[in-house]
């Protein structure tokens, strides 16, 4: 039990729980120190100190990467401490916890399950998962692309290959992510953030149970060249053109919740 305490007293810091958040949003990704300080603001030696004490309590796993140290969530000793929750505090009564036991199947949802596909501005990666989801998903799932900031509209690149796929991108006009904690029928089962920005950000407008994992693209919009940023919006689209191929392959319905999240999250982080 002491291990498990002293995970608990890991994350009773404030400061210390918001760095592995932030790292939880991005699992199964690691994440440069230089990017978590940024991302959080704050100064590199007081994140070491709030980084290595989740590190000594297993939470959090480093790697080093020529100069730079990568951390991510470390799933097996989060696992562990979840379950210890689960079986020894709440005796084995997981509905007590609000912990599912992995071998539950995951509610069946009562209308198709709706894919959230989040990027800051979303004006290009989002808007093109999206649309090719719903393009492919023939109802099983739907799908809507929402940012923090959103653009006024597509990027020109987006709205021509949302033309090539036969799509109106008038039909496609960027929508605030806040928008979609309204109603319960707009609560996401899935959330994808296709951005480090959009990964960083909190989400605690959504109510119930939503999937979530990290799936990030490189931002063609980087890109200064024209020619070049409008071969890499084509790379880019391949990319998620086998990511949102891979979603549909799935069967919610016949999974437990711990073998969806998995597959998510392997999807995620294929090249």
């Amino acid at each position: 039990m002491e291990r498990e305490a002293a995970a608990l007293a890991a994350l009773g810091s404030s400061a210390r729980l918001e760095v592995f958040r932030l790292l939880a949003r991005h699992a199964p990704h690691a994440v440069p120190a230089g990017k978590i300080a940024a991302a959080l603001g704050r100064r590199p030696n007081t994140l070491s100190v709030q980084v290595a004490a989740l590190v000594r309590a297993g939470l959090v796993e480093g790697r080093r990467e020529g100069k730079s140290i990568l951390y991510r969530v470390s799933p097996a000793r989060v696992s562990e401490l979840v379950d210890w929750l689960s079986d020894d505090c709440c005796g084995g009564r997981p509905g007590l916890c609000g912990v599912p036991r992995q071998e539950d199947p995951a509610p069946a949802p009562r209308t198709a399950p709706l894919v959230a596909f989040l990027c800051t501005g979303d004006c290009s990666r989002s808007i093109i998962a999206a649309a090719m989801l719903n393009a492919r998903a023939r109802g099983r799932m739907r799908a809507v692309a929402a940012g923090a900031a959103p653009a006024p509209a597509p990027a020109p690149e987006v709205a021509r290959l949302l033309e090539e796929m036969g799509e109106s991108p008038a039909a496609h006009a960027p929508l605030d992510w806040r928008s979609l904690g309204g109603e319960e029928a707009a609560q996401p089962s899935f959330a994808f953030t296709l951005c480090d920005r959009a990964a960083d950000a909190e989400h605690r407008f959504w109510r119930g149970r939503t999937f979530r994992s990290h799936w990030p693209l490189p931002d063609p919009m980087a890109e200064p060249d024209p020619a070049a940023r409008m071969a890499l919006f084509r790379e880019v689209a391949a990319a998620i053109s086998e990511r949102v191929d891979a979603l549909l392959a799935l069967s919610p319905a016949e999974m437990n919740p711990a073998g969806i999240q998995a597959e998510i999250d392997r999807i995620g982080a294929a090249p």
